[in-house]
């Protein structure tokens, strides 16, 4: 009777946190970045549990995960090719004066058509998992900009992040009680971040105010805030099949900010208002086969759902398919669609170094096809 009531209870608060989530009247922050070799299987894995990635998507996986490592040190980068082409605009209309009127029809559409990503992760990466438990101290730095058109000219949308994130949790295996439950084993897990960020964004940013922003060093300041969060994880195994779900954020992530300086002062007349990381509910499946053929170690299919009950935005871009293939236990080739688009992706894993390398395009509109942004990433970290 008493386990019935704990059901309950727990299928109450969750809805109700679901239900709150959705009428706070707070703008939503930016998420975290994802790690390369979840973006090269299209954002694909909740079900994983033997690859860096799982940090960051079902806590569940630390009571399953096969290895133990220590993670000394993650570096890389991403950016897209839209980069050169923006600089080569910035330089066209400077050297026109600042007149935009001076430009042509195909260079004012050029700018218009622009989207631009670049970024640098880590060199902090440190941690440690084991079967049961595991942590991570990590940083991340990108900086995203979209250009989109008022009238004749354009203007942008322009934001800058830095990350600093310390994240730790446990996962746990047990028995569900039914007739076939010998069958199911079964993994749940819960996680706690600290997250540290550092940002500026501006929405609506004229092209010549960028450039100069960029040119003064962002001596207008940032934003420096602080937040604590949880998610829920539960992964079941039945022979080749695996079953997960998440709760992400499962009592929501408020973010309290201050203003600063450059000096890093605050600036004391300046309030923000607090920004928030909804709850959401996640779930996912995968089909692993293992001994193929010479050579082929393992190969996965995944199908992920994001966000299963939030409509603020279209469901198609919740959609995420993937697969992966270990060839020789040490390469690792992968390809996906990530909210409508294909993901290429390969990764390296010799021993004390992996190497991961991964093309996505992220959906920066509400609607697939609107503002598409290609990505690339590459990522190297050390492992012991």
């Amino acid at each position: 009777m008493g386990s019935e009531v704990r059901i309950k209870f727990l299928r109450l608060v969750l809805v109700l946190t679901f239900i709150i989530s959705d009428i706070f009247p707070l703008a939503r922050e930016k998420p975290l970045l994802l790690p390369a070799d979840i973006l090269g299987a299209g954002g694909t894995g909740i079900t994983a549990y033997d690859k860096f990635g799982i940090y960051f998507l079902n806590p569940a996986s630390f009571g399953v995960t096969e290895k133990e490592f220590f993670s000394l040190l993650r570096t890389g980068f991403r950016i897209n090719y839209d980069v050169y082409e923006y600089y080569s605009a910035i330089q066209s209309v400077v050297s026109k004066g600042g007149d935009l009127s001076s430009l042509t029809y195909d260079e004012i559409n050029s700018l218009n058509q622009l989207v631009l990503s670049f970024g640098i992760n880590g060199p902090l990466g440190f941690g440690y998992m084991t079967e049961g438990i595991g942590f991570l101290f990590y940083n991340d730095f990108h900086s995203s900009l979209a250009t989109y058109t008022s009238g004749i000219l354009p203007y942008v949308d322009f934001g800058s992040y830095f990350d600093l994130v310390f994240l730790c949790g446990i996962g746990r295996k047990f028995t569900i009680p039914l007739e076939f439950g010998k069958l199911i084993t079964t993994y749940a897990g819960i996680n706690i971040k600290y997250i540290n960020r550092l940002k500026y964004e501006n929405p609506r940013l004229s092209i010549l105010k960028a450039y100069d922003l960029f040119m003064s060093g962002f001596k207008e300041g940032f934003l420096w805030g602080q937040a604590i969060g949880s998610d829920l994880g539960l992964l079941l195994n039945i022979e080749n099949f695996y079953f997960g779900l998440t709760v992400k954020d499962w009592f929501n992530t408020f973010f309290s900010w201050n203003a600063y300086n450059t000096n890093f002062q605050i600036i004391s007349n300046r309030s923000v208002e607090p920004t928030y990381y909804p709850a959401t509910f996640n779930i996912g499946m995968s089909y692993k086969l293992s001994g193929l053929v010479y050579g082929i170690s393992q190969w996965v299919f995944y199908f992920d759902i994001n966000d299963v009950f939030g409509f603020e935005e279209n469901y198609f871009l919740k959609l995420r398919f993937g697969t992966e293939v270990k060839f020789l236990k040490i390469f690792v080739a992968r390809m996906g669609l990530y909210k409508g688009y294909p993901t290429l992706g390969f990764g390296l894993e010799i021993p004390v170094l992996n190497i991961n390398f991964a093309y996505y395009t992220e959906e920066l509109g509400k609607l697939p096809g609107l503002k598409p942004q290609q990505n690339f990433v590459l990522e190297l970290q050390i492992l012991l």
